[in-house]
């Protein structure tokens, strides 16, 4: 800026053929303001290439940073693919032992299998027999029971028909209540049961 303030304050020397004063100082004075524009614009585009230098910075930090994962990730991927081919090969072996330790469980099972049914079938029949006499058993102790249960009903009926027989009719007129009238129907009552 110092040199547009020269530029603006410069002065020439007078002469009398020379320049129109006038028209130099209008001249000096739009190329001064001119510069200052140009000046202005030249700061401003300097201050835009600093940030943008900055953001440049600051993204190529970035990106080594992103390098450097990358990187990391890449190494990760590798050891975790060997990983799996070695965990793949140890499942195969696991998985062919399994399948023969199953095979000999299984043979051992159909042959334990086969003489354990035998007991079973032999167990099951004795017990169905079991069941069979248990059954008849309870068959006839409910025929007992029904036989009990009927001698003792007629016992009661005839029981109950008795006691009806001691009861007036009912167009009977009601016999007089005292001391002695309750004392015959009672000996009645009871020479009768």
């Amino acid at each position: 800026m110092n040199q547009d303030q020269n530029l603006l304050s410069v002065e020439f020397p007078r002469t009398v053929r020379g320049y129109s004063t006038a028209s130099v100082d209008e001249f000096v004075k739009d190329m001064g303001n001119r510069l200052s524009a140009l000046q202005e614009e030249l700061n401003k585009r300097d201050q835009a290439c600093e940030k943008i230098q900055s953001e440049l910075n600051d993204t190529r930090k970035q990106l080594d940073d992103y390098k450097s994962k990358e990187s990391a990730i890449a190494n990760a991927m590798v050891a975790l693919q060997q990983q799996r081919l070695s965990m793949e090969s140890e499942m195969d072996s696991i998985r062919k032992r399994a399948e023969q330790d199953a095979e000999q469980v299984r043979s051992a099972a159909q042959s334990e299998a086969g003489s354990m049914l035998a007991d079973v079938e032999r167990k099951a029949e004795e017990m169905v027999l079991q069941a069979k006499a248990k059954c008849d058993e309870q068959e006839e102790k409910y025929r007992q029971l029904c036989d009990s249960f009927m001698i003792t009903a007629n016992r009661i009926r005839k029981t109950l028909e008795a006691q009806m027989a001691l009861l007036p009719d009912s167009n009977s007129e009601l016999p007089e209540f005292g001391i002695s009238a309750i004392a015959s129907d009672v000996d009645s009552i009871t020479q009768a049961a």
